[in-house]
């Protein structure tokens, strides 16, 4: 079981989406939950999110689908 934190395209602007973000890693940690936060890489980075939604296009859906797997292959060592 993994959990992947994925935040909207307003994510820089948003302070409550952020802070949300932080409380649900710490719950995960504290359970001891497998997770990944992509806010990160979504802030540094571009073009993950349609610009006229809020869903992720192919660009943001590889980088979660890459994460994903990283992530399980590092368990899985």
């Amino acid at each position: 079981f993994a959990v992947l934190i994925i935040p909207s395209k307003n994510i820089k602007f948003n302070y409550l989406e952020k802070e949300f973000g932080r409380k649900l890693e710490s719950i995960l940690q504290e359970q001891d939950i497998l997770f990944v936060n992509l806010t990160s890489s979504v802030m540094e980075g571009g073009g993950f999110h349609f610009p006229s939604e809020g869903h992720f296009k192919e660009k943001g859906n590889q980088l979660a689908a890459d994460t994903l797997k990283n992530l399980l292959l590092m368990k899985n060592d």
